[in-house]
């Protein structure tokens, strides 16, 4: 039966006398928590690796940085750029870890409305910077990818996908940003507003080589359109061979500024991923000095003061000490081992053939086909018979909610691995007992 630990954790989030959101996941852990679950023999605790989430894996050291003396914490703050001290602590761990010097450039402030915010912001500065047309703005994402289109549509924006192919694993070709532009030049009353580079990919786990990121940059000067940055994941893992859009952009300044698209550059780099604190909504957004003033004094304005102090206070203290360097390298060594096993027993215990599930590297997640007999339906009803035969929830590849009628539907899942290492065990053994593949 459900241990006691979960059932609380599950009645925390979920029961309410209003239903807490849309999402499946709440609808199936609802049916499954009143025990209509098809896994007669024992109704195990679920698992849940959909929203790259795991509610527990928060550095104690982190948690305890939040105890302050400081009155002034819990009031709006003065400075829009953030918490100075903090402000000028994230900007030198941003630099160094993502191999780049600011300079006059480049500027960085903190967030602490989350990057769905952070990039609405940027959403209404572009229509602003475009409004001389009349235009229907696009932009272009990947397929699968994050929900961006979830943010932009309701601010007019369109989307147009560079489609990613289990025959490439996952990476994307730079043909395929060529064919999407002219695609939408050739719509009537269009125009392309923005590109989507999100190198460490969610939810393919990819890491866009140095190459392809040099030419999207070279592509948005030449359209002169403006380049949406998304470093989510830059801070999970550490190899240093990974790919900082950031030091791209810097080394190619020149053509970006020739073209007059610098002041429409943004990227957002999210904290809570790589230190399990999504909930605390904190990160960096970077942009030219000129952009950034505007992004934080007049649009953020519109819907946030500076508050969350107390937040940005622990993480200033968190980031300069050893204890989030032997942190981040524990995560490192772990994600290896967890990687290694999943290619192992997917391959090996469950015998899928390799060219059919990708372990993400550079992300938290993996992407799997679903069985072949489930392709005639459709991937949520294998999510569904999944989750009600083992207690794993799983998600598609693409973030929920969407908005946008996708314009191919890979018959893929999207696991997230971020869980602590024997919870991904135990999902896997239930998978393969399940017998669904």
């Amino acid at each position: 039966m459900f241990s006691l630990k979960t059932r609380d954790l599950l009645q925390r989030l979920l029961v309410d006398d209003v239903l807490p959101n849309h999402l499946p996941d709440v609808k199936y852990l609802l049916k499954y928590l009143s025990g209509d679950s098809r896994n007669t023999k024992k109704v195990k605790d679920p698992i849940l690796l959909t929203l790259g989430e795991t509610w527990e894996l928060t550095p104690r050291q982190l948690i305890e940085a939040l105890i302050t003396e400081h009155t002034e914490d819990h009031g709006y703050q003065l400075s829009m750029f953030g918490l100075p001290e903090f402000r000028q602590s994230l900007k030198r761990y941003i630099e160094k870890s993502e191999r780049f010097t600011c300079g006059d450039r480049l500027e960085v402030a903190v967030n602490w409305t989350g990057t769905r915010s952070a990039m609405y912001d940027y959403g209404l500065y572009l229509l602003d910077q475009f409004k001389e047309t009349k235009n229907t703005p696009y932009f272009i994402s990947t397929d699968p990818g994050w929900d961006y289109e979830g943010v932009f549509q309701s601010l007019g924006y369109q989307v147009k996908y560079v489609k990613l192919y289990p025959d490439h694993h996952f990476h994307p070709l730079l043909e395929e940003f060529d064919r999407v532009i002219q695609e939408i030049k050739k719509l009537p009353n269009a125009y392309l507003a923005f590109i989507v580079i999100n190198a460490q990919h969610n939810p393919t786990g990819n890491n866009w080589n140095v190459s392809i990121v040099q030419e999207i940059l070279k592509l948005a000067a030449k359209e002169g359109c403006g380049v949406l940055i998304d470093n989510a994941y830059y801070g999970y893992t550490q190899y240093e061979e990974k790919t900082s859009p950031l030091q791209i952009v810097t080394k190619t300044w020149n053509i970006l500024s020739s073209s007059g698209v610098t002041d429409l550059i943004f990227a957002t780099r999210s904290l809570g991923k790589q230190f399990h604190c999504n909930g605390w909504a904190i990160g960096a957004i970077t942009a030219t000095p000129k952009t950034l003033d505007i992004l934080v004094n007049q649009y953020r304005t519109i819907h946030s003061y500076n508050y969350h102090a107390v937040y940005q206070r622990a993480m200033n203290q968190w980031i300069n000490s050893s204890s989030m360097n032997l942190f981040l390298e524990n995560q490192h060594i772990e994600k290896n081992k967890k990687d290694e096993y999943l290619f192992r027993f997917l391959l090996n215990e469950i015998k899928i053939p390799e060219n059919r599930f990708h372990v993400g590297k550079y992300a938290p997640y993996l992407l799997m086909e679903i069985p072949h007999c489930y392709h005639s339906r459709s991937v949520s009803h294998f999510i569904r018979d999944l989750f009600f035969t083992t207690g794993v929830l799983i998600s598609s590849c693409w973030a929920l909610p969407t908005k946008i009628t996708k314009q191919t539907h890979l018959p893929y899942i999207r696991m997230y691995t971020g869980v602590p290492y024997e919870k991904l065990k135990e999902a896997l053994k239930r998978l393969k007992a399940s017998q669904l593949f």
